[in-house]
């Protein structure tokens, strides 16, 4: 007997899971872990990047990088841009408590991130890291690198990242995470406002989970992320268990459209799982 723990990360770029029994309930369980631990990776590092690109271009643009403080649009985070040294630093604070996001997510502690250029230049970097920083109760750890890498063949901006980190969910599990991708900007970068950006990831990566089990991810179709969407909207990913024990499993997120759904197929076998 097996039960299915699915672990979608994305650094984005990952997905992942474990089985380990095979109730009905304890599967319906775990495919809303899946969703959850998502949401924290997948969806959490590629908006940590979307506020901090944010927080960058509103700092520069309304004030040449002279403003202390100003804010971001997010209900409660205070940006605090240091700009005494060559290597620009951006905190955005989303204080103590837990926040509502324009995203329908709850956030809490400091994302910190440090510019080498302008994140829009080919060739800058940033470096993001998080400070006591937790999305709806779960604690996200690591860092994320970004290099601009300039425009694809067909002119839209791509970035490398390398993700690592791990994340404890609300229940104590443990995933540690290492990844490797591209973003490519599909939508938005034309405007200072993040709600309107679109990326198409793809890439790879690994995960461990502190029950011992650990599968690789890849990215077989470009996984769509919007910040105005909760979940991911497109995108393939196939995943493979580090244990032979355990079977490979394919994972869709759809169309496009932003909904809760995705399918999971496991020899040849598919069904619908709902996202949240």
């Amino acid at each position: 007997m097996k039960k299915l723990v699915l672990f979608n990360l994305l650094f984005v770029a990952l997905i992942g899971s474990t089985f380990t029994s095979c109730s009905k309930d304890e599967t319906k369980n775990d495919d809303q872990l899946m969703e959850q631990t998502n949401a924290v990776i997948e969806h959490e590092l590629d908006q940590a990047t979307n506020f901090s690109d944010e927080a960058y271009n509103t700092g520069t643009i309304a004030s040449d990088l002279t403003s202390d403080e100003m804010e971001i649009r997010h209900n409660c985070a205070i940006v605090t841009l240091d700009t005494s040294n060559s290597m620009k630093t951006i905190t955005i604070d989303f204080g103590n408590s837990n926040c509502l996001g324009r995203d329908g997510r709850y956030r809490r502690g400091k994302i910190i991130t440090t510019f080498e250029g302008r994140y829009r230049a080919i060739n800058s970097t940033h470096t993001i890291t998080f400070v006591d920083y937790f999305v709806n109760d779960n604690h996200l750890e690591g860092t994320r690198n970004v290099t601009n890498t300039g425009a694809d063949q067909n002119g839209k901006t791509t970035f490398t990242v390398t993700d690592e980190g791990k994340v404890t969910l609300t229940d104590g599990l443990i995933f540690t995470y290492i990844s490797q991708r591209i973003r490519t900007w599909t939508e938005g970068e034309s405007t200072f406002n993040i709600w309107d950006d679109v990326y198409d990831i793809s890439g790879s990566g690994t995960v461990a989970n502190s029950k011992g089990n650990g599968f690789t991810a890849t990215i077989q179709e470009p996984l769509t992320v919007a910040s105005n969407c909760s979940n991911i909207t497109k995108g393939i990913i196939r995943i493979m268990p580090l244990n032979n024990e355990f079977k490979e499993r394919i994972i869709n997120y759809g169309d496009g459209n932003c909904d809760d759904l995705a399918s999971v197929t496991v020899n040849g076998v598919t069904k619908i799982i709902k996202l949240r």
